[in-house]
């Protein structure tokens, strides 16, 4: 009735919307308030204090199933470590999902977990999207937003450098998956590479592990080593990985650092790295000397 009692929604629009807080801040939600709730919230209210309690409706969705034996949900999300387990009342549960990676299993009285035969039904409340940037800013845990946030960028792959303090946090979170946590790594190394310059890169560089990452990546990672000087911990990485994936001109650089840095005393294998680069083309009068 809201179009056809304009004035009398007007009167009234204030003391929905403090019942509306009131209820978000009580942390209730059903289909009747998820109305309220999709009509009067706005990124606007978002503040230090409502920010969590906001979350709490903001990326709920509701999930129906017919499932006659089922007392509970259970929602593994691709992104964090635990999973969730939701009751059923009268066929239906709230459950707070952040990205679009998700599976869903039905759980009976005995606690025996199945798959559901019919389909479920997944219905979300709120346009989320309008409320990302802002629960990122404002919210002491920011966990939700970002998982939201950045599970948007995905598709698109569109980082730009206002993102990269939440990627790191969201890495460092107990709570996400090992999955998702290699995966924030790759995207990070991405960025990196593509928009290699500052402090920020010597930071990530110099604590990145190395241990899981793919040949070529490595290989990369160790070519913006070399490009921001930091020819000792490249050094390490070619005696751990080999030299493989490192250009002839950027391994002639580390070999002569290392020479310098051990006042040419024999080592075994940085010679044969002088030999190798030299059988690639590259050489100078400090590695022939050598």
């Amino acid at each position: 009735n809201k179009q056809s009692m304009k004035q009398v929604y007007q009167g009234y629009q204030k003391a929905i919307e403090e019942f509306a807080l009131e209820q978000v801040r009580a942390g209730r939600i059903d289909k009747n308030l998820a109305v309220i709730y999709k009509e009067v919230l706005t990124p606007a209210m978002i503040n230090e204090e409502s920010a969590q309690w906001l979350s709490n409706v903001i990326f709920s969705k509701q999930i129906i199933c017919k499932e006659e034996k089922a007392v509970r949900v259970i929602v593994r999300q691709y992104q964090l470590q635990q999973e969730q387990a939701v009751p059923l009342i009268n066929h239906s549960a709230y459950v707070n999902i952040y990205g679009t990676e998700y599976s869903i299993l039905l759980e009976d009285a005995k606690g025996n977990r199945f798959l559901p035969k019919e389909d479920i039904i997944i219905k979300p409340f709120m346009k989320i999207a309008p409320f990302l940037r802002k629960g990122m800013e404002y919210a002491n845990d920011k966990l939700s937003y970002m998982l939201s946030y950045f599970d948007r960028k995905k598709i698109w792959q569109t980082y730009e450098e206002e993102d990269l303090p939440y990627l790191k946090k969201l890495m460092e979170s107990e709570k996400i998956s090992k999955e998702y946590e290699e995966e924030i790594r790759l995207q990070l190394i991405a960025y990196y590479y593509d928009n290699y310059r500052g402090d920020t890169l010597d930071e990530f560089l110099l604590n990145l592990s190395f241990e899981r990452l793919e040949r070529n990546i490595r290989g990369k990672l160790m070519e913006l080593l070399v490009a921001r000087g930091h020819y000792h911990k490249a050094y390490e990485l070619v005696l751990a990985y080999g030299s493989e994936n490192l250009s002839a001109a950027k391994l002639l650089s580390v070999i002569c650092n290392r020479i310098r840095e051990i006042e040419e005393e024999p080592d075994d294998f940085l010679i044969g790295m002088c030999r190798s680069v030299f059988l690639r083309g590259k050489y100078n009068d400090l590695v022939l000397h050598y």
